[in-house]
C-alpha cells in the first residue's frame, strides 16, 4: 500500500524472522528500491529492515530507511538511521549531507553547514550538498560564502536554474550589478517562471543601461529583493577619526562582528588611539575568532597600558594560554589573578582546572574548594569537582558534585552524561537511565545535543540489567 504511514514500524531496527532460504542483503536493497520509486514505501521500508538484520554493516539499507522516515517527518530517527550509517561508513557523504537538511530544520545551521562541509570535501562533486551549503550560508547572512558555495555548485551542474538565480541575488547584494544581470538573465532563460529573478531583473533595470552603470545603494536594493541585510557590511575604519573607530568596533563585538571589530581596534591604534581597555576588547575580539596566540600578545600589551591592571586581564591571558597548552604559563597567570583578587571565583576555578590537566589533581581539588566556598551556585566548578574526585575514586563525593551541579544547571548535557555513566559503573541502572531519558526528552535540535542522543541510545542498548 502507498503512503508514509509507518504505524507497524514504531522502531527502526526491528527483528525480522526470515526463511531458510533468504536473499542476500543486496537482492533485498535492490528489491526495496524498486519498491521506493514505485511508491511503496511501507514494503520498501521492510526490505531494507530486512538487509541490514540479514547484514547489520549494510550501510546504504540505513541510509534508505532514513531518507524514508525523514519523509514521514520522524526526524528524531532518521537521525538516527544517519549516524548508525556513519558509524559504519564515516566517509559516506550523502549521510552527512541529509544530517544537515534536518539540522537546517532544526534552525541549526552552523551544524547544518559543519554537516555539508563534510559532505563536500569527502565528496566535492556533490552537487546538492554544494547548493544546500550555499542556502545555509545565505540564511546565515555569510554572503561571500555562499556565493562560493553556488559557484562551486554552478562549475558541476550549470543548467541549475534556481542556483543562478540564487547568486544573482548575492552578486546584487555585493554590488556586484553586471555578474548579478548575467546570472539573473541565465536562471529567466532556464526556467522563465523564477519570481525573484524577475523581480531582481527588473530593480537591475533601473541602473543598468547600454551606456552607464550607476552603483545604487546596496543595503536599499538588498531589502528590496528580500535578501538578509548586514547593517555594518559597508562601514569602512577612518584613519582620521580612531577614537570614533574605537566606539564602532565597541558596537561590532556587542554583535559579534569580530573580523571588523578586529579591523576596527587595529586600525585605531594605528592611527593614535591608546589604551589598556582597547587592547583588551581586541585580544577579546581575537580570542573568540579562534586566534588565541593574537589574544595572548594583545592582553599582555592592555597588562603593560594598564596603571593597575584588573584582574581579570590575567584570567582571560591565562585562558589564551590553556587555549594554546600553555598549562604552566595559564596556571602562572591565573596565580597573578588571585593574587590582584583574592576573592575571585573564576581565577580559583580555572587553576583547578588547568591543574588538572597537568594532573595534579589535588591541587585542583584545593582550588576548586575555594572557588565553591566564593560562590556555591558555580555550577561548572561543582562539575569540575566532581570530575576530579571521580578520577581519585572517591566515587560518593563525585556523585554529590555531579548532582549539584545539575540541580545549578539542569540543562547542561555534559553533566546528565558524565553522572549518568558514573551511575551506570555502579551498577544503579534505573538512575541513569532516569537521567538519560532526560536528554533523549530534549528537543533542542543542537549537534551536541544530536550526537549526545545517539551515544545514549548505543548505551542503552548495551546496559546490563541490574544484578
Amino acid at each position: 500500500m502507498k503512503g508514509m504511514v509507518f504505524i507497524s514500524l514504531l522502531v527502526i531496527f526491528i527483528a525480522i524472522s526470515c526463511p531458510a532460504q533468504t536473499p542476500g542483503a543486496d537482492e533485498l536493497y535492490s528489491q526495496a528500491r524498486d519498491m521506493e520509486r514505485a511508491g511503496e514505501y511501507n514494503d520498501a521500508f521492510a526490505l531494507y529492515n530486512q538487509a541490514v538484520q540479514q547484514d547489520p554493516l549494510h550501510f546504504r539499507s540505513y541510509y534508505r530507511m532514513g531518507r524514508l522516515l525523514k519523509r514521514a517527518g520522524r526526524m528524531e530517527q532518521a537521525t538516527a538511521a544517519y549516524m548508525r550509517v556513519l558509524q559504519i561508513n564515516p566517509y559516506y557523504a550523502p549521510a552527512y549531507n541529509s544530517l544537515g537538511l534536518i539540522m537546517k530544520r532544526n534552525d541549526d545551521l552552523q551544524g547544518a553547514i559543519e554537516a555539508y562541509q563534510r559532505a563536500v570535501l569527502l565528496n566535492p562533486e556533490f552537487k546538492s550538498a554544494w547548493r544546500n551549503l550555499g542556502r545555509a550560508y545565505f540564511e546565515k547572512g555569510e554572503f561571500n560564502n555562499a556565493i562560493n558555495a553556488f559557484e562551486h555548485a554552478l562549475e558541476l551542474d550549470p543548467e541549475h536554474a534556481g542556483s543562478h538565480q540564487t547568486l544573482g541575488l548575492l552578486y546584487a547584494r555585493s554590488g556586484e550589478l553586471l555578474l548579478a544581470q548575467e546570472s539573473l538573465v541565465t536562471a529567466l532563460e532556464l526556467d522563465p517562471s523564477l519570481e525573484r529573478a524577475q523581480q531582481g531583473l527588473a530593480w537591475l533595470h533601473q541602473y543598468l543601461d547600454q551606456s552607464q552603470i550607476v552603483f545604487p545603494d546596496s543595503t536599499l536594493m538588498a531589502a528590496s529583493m528580500g535578501i538578509p541585510v548586514d547593517p555594518y557590511e559597508e562601514w569602512e575604519p577612518n584613519a582620521t577619526d580612531p577614537w570614533g573607530d574605537v566606539e564602532r568596533a565597541n558596537e561590532l563585538l556587542s554583535h559579534r562582528r569580530l573580523d571588523k571589530a578586529i579591523e576596527f581596534y587595529e586600525n585605531a591604534l594605528e592611527n593614535g588611539a591608546y589604551g589598556d581597555e582597547i587592547y583588551a576588547s581586541l585580544a577579546f575580539a581575537k580570542m573568540q575568532n579562534g586566534n588565541p596566540e593574537g589574544a595572548i600578545l594583545d592582553y599582555q600589551a592592555a597588562i603593560r597600558a594598564a596603571y593597575e591592571p584588573p584582574a581579570w586581564y590575567y584570567l582571560n591571558l591565562g585562558l589564551a594560554r590553556s587555549a594554546v597548552g600553555d598549562w604552566r604559563g595559564a596556571i602562572r597567570e591565573y596565580g597573578l589573578a588571585i593574587r590582584m583578587d583574592p576573592y575571585y571565583p573564576k581565577a580559583y576555578y580555572n587553576m583547578g582546572v588547568v591543574r588538572m590537566r597537568i594532573d595534579d589533581v589535588p591541587g585542583a581539588i584545593r582550588y576548586l574548594r575555594r572557588a565553591i566556598v566564593l560562590d556555591p551556585t558555580f555550577a561548572d566548578a561543582h562539575l569540575a569537582m566532581g570530575r576530579a574526585h571521580e578520577s581519585l575514586g572517591n566515587i560518593a563525593e563525585a556523585e554529590a558534585s555531579y548532582y549539584t551541579a545539575l540541580r545549578l544547571q539542569p540543562n547542561d548535557i555534559q553533566t546528565y552524561l558524565v553522572l549518568g555513566e558514573l551511575l551506570e559503573e555502579q551498577g544503579k541502572r534505573i538512575e541513569a537511565e532516569t537521567l538519560y531519558s532526560t536528554i533523549l526528552n530534549m528537543n533542542e535540535g543542537t549537534t551536541e545535543l544530536l550526537e549526545a542522543q545517539e551515544a545514549i541510545r548505543s548505551r542503552l542498548q548495551t546496559m546490563e540489567p541490574d544484578g
